[in-house]
């Protein structure tokens, strides 16, 4: 289906297909570009009419699942079978009936989300779409609702991020009772390796369109990306190489790098800064603010920065409702910049956005970076190009993992721009180097101590107190989980002899069990054989009294006729 027009005319051949639940394509809903439809097309062509398509971030992924279930339904209506979503997370649960609802015209009551207390609203013969989240599906004890679900014959299941699929609890989709297969992913990537798997499992892979085409065709916005590579001072250096420092002490001093946080912090700042500055001007020159996402895997620190910067934080504990709340202010421009924890990588709808700072990553992961460089590539009227900037500590292990997890990146045509702020702690950052959309070459971020708060001796101070304290408790939880774990593996072994005895128990039983019938046996054959010899000694008893019998009344006649023959005489 070369484009959205041939793909309305097929609707149109089929629209005296005879049901009510027949889905279509909405006249108002926007129009699909070519590579999604190629896309669908391509999957309902192949053998088993599966697919694993692999399209970059915001590339419009979920609009490939939505209308290959309209072209399915479309052909084998109105014997089309159901269709499950398996979607990431609530959210990304709510966006995927969003789109549905948008592009067809099916009802919303024939779209269900599944949760925990709606077991029964997925059962009714009106509904078609049945969209599930990931971690529900996956439960250890799986409730009735799953239970359900796996006992349905569904025509498509639709994966979203299946680059999860070769994870073991993940992998228990799999075996349900499903015919065809659409897989989507923008990161064909997996520490173990394992991707291949899902290509196995399902069917082939299909990239329909690449990085750059999309960039040049203008679907996805341009982006820059730097590796900001921040030096330890003197003080901090100093005890990074001390012997007696051990592994966890090093990371936290690569993760709590004074410089590294100072120079985020003036960057936020900067940009704040700019952005007030720019509402003053008149409306002619009006400047719209561009938002900004901190990303930093270490809750202590997230918190700890976004205290500093007066900056809202959303990590796993966020409620939905405070979650959305503010992803509206960001969408209003009420809020500029947001902390976000490893929960805004998948599975949850951010807002446009035009740059990205990172303080804290999971090592060397390139499928994070691209989860988290891709919420900045979509397209927004209020920007022409965004920026990533990853900072790290020169020198350290932060830093390999910096440029491996920007690697697949490269492969897709992107640059990484190697920069740093400087040497020294109270040193000035020429923002002409850092930030595209500036104008004056000569703008600086100022980096004293009056106006950064972590370059000031007591927050440096407080920071390294915090980092042993976090060995000594860490060195605590360690002993404790040391000592818990010698408990368990006594407690194992000590069950281990209970069920050796209950065992050897039960077999002694079964011996003894199986012996007593033997015995009873023996006895049994024995008294029958007493019974046996004293009937027949009993026997020849009678037959010897008989004969006995028999022998004494002879010779009584025999006496008898002689008296008898004597008397006549």
């Amino acid at each position: 289906m070369s484009s959205f027009f041939d793909y309305l005319a097929f609707q149109a051949k089929c629209k005296d297909t005879p049901t009510a639940l027949l889905a279509r394509a909405r006249d108002d809903a926007p129009t699909p570009r070519d590579y999604q439809l190629s896309a669908v097309e391509s999957t309902l062509s192949a053998s088993n009419k599966s697919m694993v398509i692999i399209l970059p971030c915001a590339a419009g992924k979920t609009l490939v699942g939505v209308y290959t279930y309209l072209r399915e339904s479309l052909e084998l209506a109105p014997n089309h079978g159901r269709t499950l979503v398996v979607a990431h997370g609530p959210s990304n649960a709510l966006q995927w009936k969003q789109q549905f609802l948008m592009h067809t015209t099916l009802p919303d009551h024939t779209i269900c989300i599944v949760q925990d207390q709606n077991d029964t609203l997925f059962c009714k013969q009106t509904t078609r779409i049945v969209i599930a989240t990931l971690p529900m599906l996956t439960k250890q004890n799986p409730n009735s609702v799953v239970r359900k679900l796996r006992s349905y014959e569904w025509q498509r299941c639709i994966l979203d991020e299946c680059h999860e699929a070769p994870t073991e609890r993940y992998g228990e989709i799999f075996k349900w009772n499903v015919k065809t297969w659409t897989a989507l992913t923008a990161t064909p990537l997996r520490a173990d390796g394992n991707f291949c798997v899902i290509s196995n499992t399902i069917g082939n892979e299909l990239s329909p369109v690449s990085w750059s085409t999309l960039e040049s065709m203008g679907f996805i916005c341009p982006l820059d990306i730097f590796k900001v590579g921040c030096p330890l001072d003197d003080q901090w250096h100093k005890m990074y190489t001390s012997r007696k420092a051990s592994a966890f002490v090093r990371a936290m001093i690569e993760l709590y790098n004074p410089i590294k946080l100072a120079t985020a912090y003036s960057l936020l700042k900067h940009w704040t800064e700019q952005a007030n500055a720019s509402q003053s001007h008149d409306a002619s020159e009006s400047f719209v603010p561009r938002s900004t996402v901190v990303f930093c895997d270490n809750l202590e620190l997230l918190h700890l920065f976004c205290y500093y910067a007066q900056i809202p934080v959303v990590d796993g504990s966020t409620p939905d409702r405070q979650r959305e709340a503010l992803f509206a202010d960001m969408r209003t421009r009420r809020i500029l910049a947001i902390g976000m924890s490893r929960c805004g990588d998948t599975g949850v709808d951010i807002p446009p956005i035009s740059r990205i700072l990172q303080l804290d990553a999971l090592q060397g992961s390139q499928r994070q970076e691209v989860q988290r460089a891709g919420r900045a590539l979509r397209i927004d009227p209020c920007k022409t190009r965004s920026h990533m900037y990853d900072l790290f500590t020169n020198g350290t292990g932060h830093e390999t993992h910096a440029w491996t997890r920007v690697k697949f990146l490269q492969d897709q045509g992107y640059v990484a721009q190697r920069f740093s702020p400087g040497t020294t702690l109270c040193g000035s950052i020429q923002t002409s180097t850092l930030d595209a959309t500036q104008s004056d070459g000569g703008d600086t971020i100022d980096n004293t101590a009056s106006s950064n708060p972590f370059i000031t001796d007591d927050m440096r101070r407080w920071m390294l107190h915090s980092i042993l304290s976090f060995e000594s408790r860490k060195s605590k939880e360690d002993a404790d989980c040391l000592h818990d774990k010698v408990l368990v593996d006594k407690c194992t072994a000590q069950l281990q002899e209970l069920r050796t005895l209950e065992r050897n128990h039960k077999a002694r039983i079964a011996s003894a069990s199986g012996s007593i019938p033997n015995k009873i046996g023996k006895k049994n054959s024995f008294l029958s054989a007493a019974c046996s010899r004293r009937n027949n000694a009993a026997r020849d008893l009678r037959k010897q009294l008989a004969e006995a019998k028999q022998s004494l009344e002879s010779k009584r006649v025999s006496v008898f006729g002689l008296v008898t023959s004597h008397m006549s005489l």
